[in-house]
């Protein structure tokens, strides 16, 4: 059932609750729209509702279209803030999915911050864990995560170093051509392959709720994939970037075996800055040394996000 917070005009709602076309006027209007946020990415990263006895579809096949997720929404969706949740032994939390780098507020919030919507999250939430955009005030105790943007104009002739100029002079001498792939799971493949050791994945829970995600935002034409090839065919490595209104994300990348070789990553990189000269590229972090090391080749701004982490005992 919904909750108002009757001060500030925030009510909780439940997935089935949210109107989805509002919803996503909402998101795409914002002023620092990101479409990690639209409701069809949000169905497809978090995890499938579990349990349907209070939900009245319209037609049966609805209840395989729905995330498990929640949303605090100001007024008549004015300003949303989604909620991934889970439930673990009895205790609701609020979680961040998987391929889902950035949420938080957004909208027309008004005079209210990202503070005033983390306050007014249900009790009945008793953990919080979330990575929030900066763009409408830094939270309590939040803490800072690094970010790379590659603003525009972005001239790769101009901004990329000496090393990531060579690499993608191999790729172009090696005679690399760019093309969609027939199916995401493509990437996804090409994606584990590189990255299995470093992350903990898996098919089922991770990778096909995000392939679910990209093909609902493929029909918006708000993802961009491509498998970067030899001119023999031989798939040097893979790429899927979410578009946003002013942003294109680097969310799923990888190489193979042969694609390393050649620096194939810097190609891919490359491509990108091309076909979206007016987009910032945001590289998605990171934390890790080695990998901050090779986004800094491309002369990017370090632009913080933020990590929340409450309890109860938060007093939120």
């Amino acid at each position: 059932m919904e909750k108002r917070n009757h001060i500030m005009g925030i009510t909780y709602l439940e997935r089935w609750q949210i109107d989805t076309q509002k919803w996503d006027q909402c998101v795409l209007s914002s002023a620092h729209s990101l479409s990690y946020t639209l409701s069809g990415y949000l169905d497809g990263v978090c995890d499938p509702i579990s349990d349907y006895s209070n939900i009245e579809f319209e037609n049966d096949n609805d209840s395989e279209l729905y995330g498990q997720w929640g949303a605090l929404v100001l007024n008549d969706y004015e300003a949303v803030f989604p909620l991934p949740w889970r439930k673990k032994y009895g205790i609701h939390y609020v979680y961040q999915p998987s391929f889902c780098q950035q949420l938080g507020l957004f909208g027309n919030p008004g005079s209210l911050q990202s503070e005033d919507f983390l306050r007014a999250i249900p009790k009945k939430f008793l953990k919080i864990h979330l990575q929030i955009h900066p763009f409408f005030g830094k939270p309590k105790n939040a803490k800072d995560k690094t970010n790379f943007i590659l603003k525009c104009p972005h001239i790769p002739e101009n901004c990329f170093n000496k090393d990531a100029l060579k690499n993608v002079k191999r790729t172009e001498e090696a005679g690399v051509y760019y093309k969609k792939p027939y199916k995401i799971v493509d990437i996804l493949k090409i994606y584990d392959d590189a990255w299995a050791s470093f992350n903990s994945y898996v098919w089922f829970n991770d990778y096909e709720g995000f392939e679910a995600a990209c093909l609902n935002l493929e029909k918006q034409d708000l993802i961009y994939p491509i498998l970067a090839k030899s001119n023999d065919g031989t798939n040097l490595g893979g790429a899927i970037f979410l578009i946003s209104k002013n942003r294109v994300h680097y969310v799923c990348a990888g190489p193979t075996a042969e694609g390393k070789e050649i620096g194939i990553m810097h190609g891919i990189i490359y491509h990108i800055a091309i076909q979206f000269p007016n987009h910032e590229i945001d590289f998605e972090g990171s934390s890790i040394p080695s990998v901050a090391q090779f986004y800094k080749k491309f002369g990017p701004i370090n632009e913080p996000f933020y990590i929340i982490q409450r309890t109860l005992l938060s007093h939120l």
